[in-house]
């Protein structure tokens, strides 16, 4: 079985109103973002980290602990992937500065539906907002949904509670998040 997956981040939240009074902007990003990294392997999963930056030390972590050497991994231009370029012989780049989104297998088109179809329709659409602190865990209900894409609602349920290890109380829900790794 040949395995590819596809890495990209986006930017997803902004704690500002307007950004016509301070110029904002960093790099692909803006200060008032906080940045999501994605890994979703072709025809399977997708799990997302929050992360605090888009360099490549951020970017390579989540990368290396999810990632088996031997794949092709497919990722955009970005200089944050300049180290995974080194690690995996099979790392395909798709320059969307140039306007090239397709070159023969390479595209991040799968990764890009999931930030479009599943997390920035449910911000948008259902939450309105979503804090910082409980960012992960949104990230998380998005990946538990498009990785159980295929069940109906009953057995997505039934999967949920199977897999469920404890109860969350309210003060758990309302603490400040330790980091943990991808």
């Amino acid at each position: 079985m040949r395995l590819s997956l596809e890495a990209r981040t986006r930017t997803v939240i902004r704690t500002r109103k307007s950004r016509t009074h301070k110029k904002l902007e960093i790099g692909r990003s803006f200060k008032d973002k906080t940045p999501v990294m994605g890994i979703l392997q072709r025809g399977g999963c997708v799990v997302c980290k929050v992360i605090d930056n888009t360099t490549y030390k951020q970017l390579t972590g989540p990368v290396l602990r999810k990632v088996k050497l031997s794949a092709t991994v497919y990722s955009d231009e970005w200089q944050g992937y300049k180290l995974i370029n080194k690690v995996y012989k099979k790392h395909h780049v798709v320059d969307h500065g140039h306007g090239i989104y397709v070159n023969g297998g390479a595209y991040t088109n799968t990764i890009e539906a999931f930030w479009s179809n599943y997390c920035k329709r449910s911000i948008n659409g259902t939450y309105s907002w979503i804090s910082r602190k409980h960012m992960q865990r949104y990230f998380d209900e998005f990946s538990f949904r498009y990785n159980t894409n295929d069940m109906d609602e009953n057995e997505r349920f039934h999967y949920f509670t199977a897999n469920c290890r404890r109860r969350i109380t309210y003060n758990e829900v309302i603490s400040r998040p330790k980091k943990a790794a991808i």
